[in-house]
């Protein structure tokens, strides 16, 4: 059974290893502006989505959503695999505790790998809202003939209007991260604990 949990991380890994490479190379490649796909899940309102949006030009908001949707991969390779290494601590605490500990470290163990799914999850929910965000994304129609004067307050208003339909999924995605960073970080606790425990066994 620990055999196969450990070629399903291993698995898991490679997937990840894959998908952020590929993530990665799309944002390096829109040149500069360099798209940040964090900070547009941060941005938290319309007003910032859209000024980082509006910055990136056609080209890089398109190699942002190519990388957004390679983000897919790197949820699969991440709620696929820490779950899977969380459970295969629990072999760890029994060799390593006994009683109330080891207790304790079981259910630690079951209650990260949760948290580890569930950071997949809204991970997925976070992607979705940036989607919304993107494909809102459009360019002022300016029609020809059109006086300098009327241009700029057509410009305005469909600034007002994007900025006003990206601040729900702006909001929403910015919630999702939050909590999906603050779930990898309990998971990443639980890492660093058990090699604590592990080294700290082995050298008494």
């Amino acid at each position: 059974m620990i055999a196969i949990g450990l070629l399903a991380a291993l698995a898991c890994a490679i997937v990840l290893a894959v998908a952020v490479r590929r993530h990665e190379r799309t944002v390096r490649g829109a040149g500069d502006p360099r798209p940040r796909v964090v900070a547009l899940e941060l941005a938290g309102c319309g007003a910032a989505a859209y000024r980082q949006l509006a910055g990136l030009g056609e080209r890089g908001r398109s190699a942002m959503r190519r990388a957004i949707r390679i983000d897919r991969w790197i949820i699969v390779g991440y709620a696929g695999g820490l779950p899977v290494l969380s459970l295969l601590s629990i072999w760890i605490v029994r060799e390593t505790s006994s009683g109330a500990i080891e207790t304790a470290g079981t259910v630690a163990a079951v209650v990260v790998a949760a948290a580890a799914l569930l950071a997949g999850a809204v991970d997925a929910r976070e992607n979705a809202a940036v989607l919304v965000v993107l494909d809102g994304w459009s360019d002022t129609e300016i029609p020809d003939g059109t006086s300098a004067l009327d241009g700029a307050a057509m410009r305005q208003a469909h600034r007002r209007r994007l900025i006003a339909a990206f601040d729900d999924p702006s909001a929403v995605a910015r919630r999702a991260a939050l909590l999906e960073f603050g779930l990898l970080d309990v998971a990443a606790l639980w890492g660093v604990a058990v090699g604590c425990i592990t080294v700290t066994h082995h050298a008494s």
